[in-house]
């Protein structure tokens, strides 16, 4: 049942202008844009952050992401607003109706957006831990910008929804930038107070499996952290072509269980019970949360075309 929200006039007169401009050109363009702020564009820019560039800046953005995953995911359990496309007679405002291309990403509520809330908190976090790159200050906010405007060119956010995600997104990176920035050193309580703080929404049924995700992650981010730390201790390759190797090794296995657990989260037994299908995605998220935290690093360590000349 969604819970009856106020929709602005002019919020349905922008998603009208953005349909009647629809062509390939813009639909393929803005798709690709809107990836960047999905799950699998914030895998490949957290992981590359972490294995190839700044442990600790890699630390720092992965929690800032996760925090506002998972408080997007509440916010959006509390607030369960319609999409655009499902109000009556609206349904021609989901552009990917028209095109056989990559998944809108559409498959939760509409208010706040996830993709906008999650890019701008991602993105608002490279630019503040790499701030002295001015190419990654300026990739970022493009990124930062574009692909809330995506969701809108996409019909599947209100102007409502992309604004507040983004404004959300910014405090979170802020605020969460802040607290672990200043709390680095003891990173663990600041994971733990977090799990704790987030551990009582699980148990109220208007929180979607997107919750259960962000939590998996959380909880495979904090037990890979300290394990990494005690037996593995990696440390980032001075040479570049070993980096490369590195990533897109760890990008394929990491990939590899990321599609597994899509395919097990996708099983007709899964679905079909609310109960499992948010434990089988707090687990597997876990999972690749732990592959891409410690496995990953002890392969670098231990297999010889990826360590360090």
């Amino acid at each position: 049942m969604f819970l009856d929200v106020y929709r602005f006039s002019f919020e349905w007169e922008i998603l009208d202008w953005f349909n009647k401009i629809d062509n390939p050109v813009f639909y393929y363009f803005f798709n690709i844009i809107s990836q960047f702020g999905g799950s699998i564009g914030v895998l490949l820019i957290m992981t590359v952050v972490y294995w190839c560039i700044n442990k600790e800046k890699g630390v720092k953005v992965a929690y800032i992401s996760i925090f506002t995953i998972i408080f997007n995911g509440i916010l959006k359990g509390f607030v369960s607003a319609k999409r655009p496309f499902q109000y009556e007679n609206k349904e021609y405002l989901e552009q990917s109706k028209n095109y056989n291309f990559l998944s809108d990403g559409a498959s939760g509520t509409s208010f706040p957006s996830g993709h906008s809330q999650n890019s701008v908190a991602l993105y608002s976090a490279l630019i503040k831990f790499f701030k002295e790159k001015k190419w990654v200050v300026i990739s970022c906010t493009i990124l930062a910008i574009l692909i809330p405007v995506s969701r809108l060119y996409l019909g599947v956010h209100f102007p409502m929804d992309v604004l507040v995600g983004s404004l959300l997104g910014l405090i979170t990176a802020v605020v969460g930038g802040w607290v672990i920035d200043k709390f680095y050193h003891k990173k663990y309580v600041v994971f733990i107070i977090t799990t704790i703080l987030f551990i009582p929404f699980l148990f109220i049924p208007s929180m979607t499996k997107d919750v259960f995700k962000g939590m998996g992650i959380l909880l495979g981010c904090l037990a890979g952290l300290f394990l990494e730390e005690k037996y593995v201790n990696f440390e980032i390759a001075k040479s570049k072509k070993v980096n490369v190797i590195r990533y897109l090794f760890g990008i394929a296995l990491t990939g590899i269980i990321y599609l597994g657990a899509h395919v097990i989260n996708h099983l007709d037994v899964v679905l079909n019970n609310d109960l499992l299908l948010k434990l089988s995605n707090l687990l597997t998220h876990a999972i690749i949360a732990l592959v891409a935290i410690l496995v990953v690093p002890y392969l670098y360590k231990k297999l010889p075309f990826l360590k360090d000349k």
